[in-house]
C-alpha cells in the first residue's frame, strides 16, 4: 500500500508474513530505503490508506482479529500516532472481513465503511467523516439477501457523482446499495452473479464515464471484465488468461494511450502480466518486446513470490510505476516504467494518486 510523507514522495506499506507492519520510505527518485518493521501487538486482518483528517497524509485504517477497527493518523515523519479504537458494535457470531474508505457524498470527507459477517447475513458498518478526524455515530447497513460477505467496494457506478456501495458475496454474486448523493441509500440489489470467489475492482475501460468490473479469478487464473451499463448492473464482458494463482491486481494506464489497463502477479509461477486496455472494453495480453519497452528487466520476480501490486509515479517522470511485494523476501520490488513521454518535454506533470485495491 501507497502513503504521503510531509515530503510529498510515495512510501509503501505491507504486513509481511510475521504480522508486522513493514515501511519503506520513498526517496522521489524511484528508489526506497530499506524496510523497516514495526512489531504490532495485535493480528491484523484487513488495512485500509486514507487521508481522514483532510491534511494531505494518508491515514492508517487496521482491522484486527480480535475485532476491532482503529484509526492511526499520519504523522507525516515516515509513522503513525496512537490508535484510537472505533466500535463496530460486533455481537456474537460476527467477524469483520474487510474495510474500505470512500466517498458516500460529495462533501470531499473520506467515510469508511467496514464489512460484517454474521451467521445468516452479512452487514456494512458506515463511518461518516465529521470534518474534524472523527466520525459521526455507526450507521448499520443490512446486506440480508448474503450468506457471507468477501469484499465491500464504494466507487460510483450509476455516473451520478456519488459513491455506492458494492459488496461480493463468497459465492460470486455482487450486492448493491446506490446513493443519492445527500446520504440516503437504496434497498440492496443484485447487480451481478456468476463472479469468480476472487476479488472485483472498477475502472472505466470504455471511455463512457461509467466504472466497469473487473473480476479477479485466482483458481483459474483469469481476468474478467464486465462492462457497467450505467444503472449498477453489467452487461457482457471478456476474460483473459494470466499466470497461475493471481493474487492481486492493480488498474492504470501504464503504457500512456489515455485507456486502462491491467497489471496482475501470480504466486503460483512468480510472474506479472500485463493486460493493455484497447480503450473500447477489450484486454490484450502485453508480451515480448511490447512488454520489454513497458516495463524493462523486472529483477528478481521469478524466483520473490509477487502477492500484491501498487502503482504510483516514483520518480516523478509522469508515468505509472509498479512496487510488487514479495513474500520470500518481505520487501517490495520496484518497477520504473520506461514508456510514455520524456519528462523533460511535459509542462506540467500530473500528481498521480494510488491505484491498488488490496
Amino acid at each position: 500500500m501507497l502513503k504521503h510523507d510531509a515530503d510529498g514522495f510515495y512510501d509503501l506499506l505491507a504486513i509481511n508474513d510475521s504480522e508486522d507492519l513493514v515501511i519503506q520510505i520513498g526517496n522521489g527518485d524511484g528508489t526506497f530505503s530499506s524496510p523497516s518493521v514495526i512489531p504490532l501487538d495485535f493480528t491484523p486482518v484487513s488495512i485500509a490508506l486514507g487521508d481522514v483528517d483532510g491534511d494531505g497524509l494518508k491515514d492508517l485504517l487496521v482491522i484486527d482479529d480480535s475485532g476491532d477497527l482503529s484509526l492511526s493518523l499520519n504523522e507525516g515523519l515516515g509513522s503513525f500516532g496512537d490508535e484510537t479504537v472505533i466500535d463496530v458494535g460486533l455481537v456474537l457470531g460476527e467477524s469483520i472481513v474487510d474495510v474500505v474508505v470512500g466517498h458516500l457524498d460529495d462533501d470531499g470527507l473520506l467515510d469508511v465503511f467496514v464489512a460484517i459477517n454474521g451467521l445468516l447475513n452479512a452487514r456494512v458498518a458506515l463511518f461518516e467523516n465529521d470534518g474534524n478526524g472523527g466520525f459521526l455515530s455507526r450507521v448499520d447497513l443490512d446486506f440480508g439477501l448474503l450468506a457471507s460477505a468477501l469484499s465491500v467496494d464504494v466507487d460510483d457506478v450509476n455516473g451520478d457523482g456519488a459513491g455506492d456501495i458494492m459488496v461480493k458475496g463468497l459465492l460470486g454474486s455482487v450486492y448493491s446499495m446506490l446513493s443519492d448523493g445527500l446520504g440516503g441509500l437504496s434497498l440492496p440489489s443484485l447487480s451481478i452473479a456468476g463472479l469468480p470467489t476472487g476479488n472485483i475492482y472498477f475502472a472505466d475501460f470504455n471511455n463512457d464515464g461509467v466504472p466497469d468490473m473487473v473480476a479477479l479469478d485466482e483458481v483459474l487464473g483469469l481476468v474478467t471484465l464486465r462492462l457497467g451499463l450505467g444503472d449498477g448492473s453489467y452487461g457482457s464482458g471478456t476474460s483473459v488468461s494470466v499466470g497461475l494463482l493471481p493474487s492481486d491486481l492493480v488498474m492504470v494506464d501504464i503504457n500512456g494511450d489515455g485507456s486502462q489497463d491491467v497489471i496482475s502477479v501470480n504466486i503460483g509461477d512468480s510472474s506479472l502480466n500485463v493486460l493493455l486496455g484497447d480503450g473500447l472494453g477489450g484486454l490484450v495480453n502485453a508480451v515480448g518486446g511490447i512488454l520489454d519497452d513497458l516495463l524493462g528487466v523486472i529483477g528478481g520476480l521469478g524466483v520473490n513470490l509477487p502477492v500484491a501490486v501498487v502503482s504510483a509515479d516514483f520518480n516523478g517522470d509522469c508515468r505509472w510505476d509498479l512496487a510488487i511485494w514479495s513474500d520470500l523476501n518481505n520487501e517490495y520490488i520496484i518497477t520504473l516504467n520506461q514508456s510514455g513521454p520524456d519528462s523533460s518535454d511535459l509542462i506540467f506533470c500530473s500528481v498521480f494518486e494510488d491505484q491498488s485495491v488490496n
